[in-house]
C-alpha cells in the first residue's frame, strides 16, 4: 500500500523518513500529493497539528513532533489514545472501556485523573470527533449526537430548545434518511459532515466571521453534491474537505494556503478533481484530512 500526503509540513509531519523538526526549524509545506509512506499494511492516518500517526504492518509509525501529553497518553492508555478527540479550545473527550463518553477541560486534566463530565445513557458509541469548539459522536445504530459552545449553534445541527448546547443532543435531521443511517462522521474548524450507508454526504456548521468550506453551509444538515456521484469516503480539515467517489475519483474543496488541496490554486470554491497518476493495478481505497493536510490511501490490486 501507499500513503500520499500534501499540505502543512512545518514539523515534517508528512515525512515518515525524516526526523521531526526542532522548535527553531521549519520544513517546507508540500503542495501536491506525494507518496510519503509505503508498507504492506497502512491504516487510516490520524493527523494532528504537529504530527501524523498511522498503523502499519510493523506497528504504529509517526512523523513529526508528538506533544508530550499525547505521548504520555499513548503510553498510559493505548485504547483511549486511539479514539480520543481534542477540540481547538483544548477540551478533550474519550470513550472508556464501558462505552461511556467522558469530557475533560484539557488533556492534562485527563492524564492527571481529574474529574470530568460523564455522559451516560447514550447508545453505544463507535466514533467521537472534535471541531473547534465542540464534539460529535456516532452511535453503532447510526445516530449522531453533538454538543459544544452555544455561541456557534450552527455546528450543533439541532434545535437547542430540545437539549442544552453543552450536553449531547440528537441531530434529528440525520434520522430516517432516504439512503440509510449514518456510518461515518468528520469535522474540522466549524464544519461537520456525515456519510450515509447509501453513500450520501451531508454537512452543516459555519462561523459568521469565516468563509464556509462549501456554499450554503447552515445549521441544518444539507446534502452535499460532488459531481453527481456517490461518496464512499471523506474527511474534513480546518478549512477544506476531501472526498472519494464510488467511481474512484478524489475531489477537494476549500482553502489551499498550505497546499492541503494538492492543487495549483489559492482556494477552490467548488469541488475540484485531483489528478493522481496511478496505474490500473492500483486503487484508491480511502482519503483523510488533518487540520491543513490531506491524504490518499492506495492499494495494489492483485491479478
Amino acid at each position: 500500500m501507499e500513503l500520499y500526503g500534501t499540505g502543512f509540513n512545518a514539523w515534517n509531519q508528512l515525512r515518515f523518513d525524516c526526523a521531526a523538526q526542532g522548535p527553531d526549524e521549519e520544513s517546507d509545506d508540500i503542495h501536491s500529493f506525494t507518496c510519503v509512506l509505503r508498507d504492506e499494511l497502512i491504516g487510516r492516518p490520524r493527523s494532528f497539528l504537529s504530527y501524523t500517526s498511522v498503523e502499519t504492518s510493523s506497528g504504529v509509525k509517526t512523523a513529526g513532533a508528538v506533544p508530550s501529553d499525547h505521548d504520555r497518553l499513548g503510553s498510559l492508555n493505548a485504547v483511549v489514545y486511539t479514539d480520543f478527540a481534542e477540540a481547538a479550545n483544548e477540551s478533550v473527550v474519550a470513550i472508556t472501556d464501558d462505552g461511556i463518553i467522558h469530557q475533560y477541560a484539557s488533556l492534562k486534566d485527563l492524564l492527571d485523573g481529574r474529574q470530568g463530565k460523564m455522559f451516560a445513557g447514550l447508545p453505544a458509541v463507535k466514533q467521537v470527533i472534535a471541531y473547534d469548539t465542540g464534539f460529535a459522536a456516532l452511535s453503532t445504530t447510526g445516530q449522531v449526537w453533538t454538543w459544544g459552545d452555544e455561541r456557534y449553534g450552527a455546528c450543533l445541527g439541532r434545535d437547542l430548545a430540545d437539549s442544552a448546547a453543552d450536553e449531547p443532543g440528537l441531530v434529528s435531521a440525520l434520522e430516517d434518511l432516504p439512503t440509510g443511517p449514518i456510518t461515518k462522521i468528520a469535522a474540522g474548524g466549524y464544519a461537520l459532515a456525515a456519510l450515509t450507508e447509501g453513500n450520501d454526504l451531508y454537512a452543516w456548521g459555519g462561523h459568521a466571521a469565516r468563509r464556509s468550506i462549501v456554499q450554503d453551509l447552515t445549521g441544518d444538515p444539507t446534502p452535499i453534491i460532488v459531481e453527481e456521484d456517490d461518496i464512499v469516503d471523506f474527511d474534513v480539515g480546518e478549512s477544506h474537505m476531501i472526498a472519494l467517489t464510488v467511481s474512484g475519483d478524489v475531489f477537494v474543496i476549500g482553502e489551499n494556503g498550505n497546499g492541503q488541496l494538492g492543487l495549483d490554486c489559492k482556494t477552490a470554491d467548488s469541488w475540484m478533481k485531483v489528478d493522481l497518476d496511478i496505474s490500473s493495478r492500483r486503487k484508491i481505497v480511502g482519503v483523510a484530512a488533518g487540520l491543513r493536510t490531506s491524504f490518499i490511501l492506495i492499494q495494489q490490486q492483485h491479478s
